[in-house]
């Protein structure tokens, strides 16, 4: 009982504490000291889904900062907004946290993809049946043509139901925007895929003898584009997908099992598209019959990371990697100018006796000099010895001789055009020098070599 009475005591104290704060301070801000005060916040950031427990509280504490932005403030108003949520049975979304650019696989419905892209998309089920139970009820309503019901008679046969025509008009209707939704559903899934487009599906055997016909008539068409008539009677996507590429010229393994041997290539596909299109028994999975295909020489190379082999394209390569714009006199020109540099210019062009200031787009280099008061000290502050090091670095010659006396021929080499001072390059700092430049992790190990 006295525990009891401690724990309530404390509750009653930050109780109160917090009424106290809630009065001075907004929303978002109570919410925040809450998860502070009370560890919550990091409670459920060690539970199972902590990141998107985490991600959900963040995102209640931001919906606060959003109604605080309105008319109605305060944490009365905005506890009586979460109730009336819940009275209509409608939630806060759940928060997002992973980003659009993450290297993820995403599985998504076609509708939530929409405006997004992706480097390749897999669309499955294209064998489907279009789901069209809103044409075949006895009761049909349609926003154009209005209630259609069918006709129902008792006679001595028994209870008899005809589709009266009205009711047949409704429904071809219903069916026809259906499909037309569908068709825009199946454009947009279409055009996600920025690289490759996988389609997968799976067809039943009476839906593939239906097919195959469908095929047949595709091949027959002598138009670019499909009738109205086989537009409408599609009953999933591979009936508008596969007769389209039955007409491409990557078509053949349709053409073959349709037992099309000529047909009308007047397709709307460009000719630069290619199709790989494999069809498997159910036989052939299920049993794990199915042949591994032999890993291609380019796929091979790569994975044991091997040089590729040149291609047709490698001059075009070479060629796009190696251009160079041709300057057309405009080397000395600068890519900027000051306000005083252009007085200067104008100065000149009104006064032709006076030169015209140059200025090179390469800013000459200048050696690494110590200002005059340090030059009396011997030794090298870290900083001072850390660009030094950094100088050299930027003028040595990776594709030179990088041993040891070829490293000191290029310190050499420095030191008389100017690039570093001669005077700081003593004998034991220039040994102290060579010692890093030829560490093993440096310049003797192969992958620091190519990376540099």
């Amino acid at each position: 009982m006295q525990e009891l009475m401690h724990r309530t005591a404390r509750f009653l104290a930050r109780l109160s504490k917090w009424r106290s704060y809630a009065a001075s301070h907004s929303v978002p801000e109570i919410i925040w000291q809450l998860y502070r005060d009370t560890g919550y916040y990091e409670y459920v950031g060690g539970l199972r889904g902590g990141v998107l427990r985490q991600a959900n509280l963040r995102m209640l504490a931001e919906r606060a900062e959003d109604y605080e932005a309105t008319n109605y403030r305060g944490l009365f108003r905005f506890l009586r907004y979460i109730e009336n949520l819940q009275k209509r049975e409608t939630d806060l979304s759940t928060a997002r946290t992973l980003g659009a650019s993450e290297n993820v696989v995403r599985i998504m419905t076609i509708h939530k993809s929409k405006g997004l892209e992706f480097p390749v998309v897999i669309l499955s089920d294209m064998g489907k049946k279009f789901n069209l139970s809103d044409a075949k009820g006895n009761f049909l309503m349609h926003k154009a043509l209005g209630i259609a019901p069918k006709l129902v008679e008792r006679s001595t046969a028994g209870r008899q139901i005809y589709r009266t025509l009205s009711w047949q008009a409704v429904s071809h209707a219903i069916q026809a925007d259906a499909k037309a939704e569908e068709m825009r559903v199946l454009y947009v899934a279409m055009t996600r895929a920025r690289e490759k487009l996988i389609l997968t599906g799976m067809v039943g055997q009476r839906q593939y003898q239906s097919l195959i016909s469908r095929l047949k008539k595709a091949a027959d068409a002598e138009k670019p584009s499909f009738s109205d008539r086989a537009i409408r009677s599609a009953n999933s996507y591979f009936d508008w997908v596969l007769p389209a590429i039955l007409r491409h010229k990557d078509g053949k393994v349709l053409r073959e099992l349709a037992d099309v041997s000529s047909f009308h290539d007047c397709t709307y596909l460009a000719e630069d598209s290619s199709f790989s299109i494999s069809v498997l028994s159910a036989s052939a999975i299920s049993s794990g019959q199915l042949e591994e295909k032999e890993e291609s020489a380019l796929f091979s190379a790569i994975r044991c990371h091997e040089p590729l082999a040149a291609t047709a394209w490698k001059e075009k390569v070479e060629a796009c990697l190696g251009f160079s714009y041709d300057m057309h006199g405009l080397f000395n020109v600068p890519t900027k100018l000051s306000v005083t540099e252009i007085k200067k210019r104008m100065n000149a062009i009104a006064h032709e006796d006076v030169p015209m200031p140059e200025r090179s787009l390469v800013e000459k280099s200048t050696a690494f000099e110590r200002p005059h008061f340090l030059q009396e000290k011997t030794e090298l502050s870290s900083m001072e010895f850390g660009t030094l090091a950094h100088t050299i670095l930027q003028y040595l010659d990776l594709a030179g001789d990088l041993s040891r006396d070829g490293l000191k021929m290029q310190l050499s080499s420095m030191a008389a055009a100017h690039l570093v001072e001669g005077s700081l390059l003593t004998d034991v700092r220039r040994e102290c020098l060579l010692d890093d430049l030829m560490k093993v992790c440096f310049f003797e190990n192969r992958k620091a070599h190519a990376v540099l």
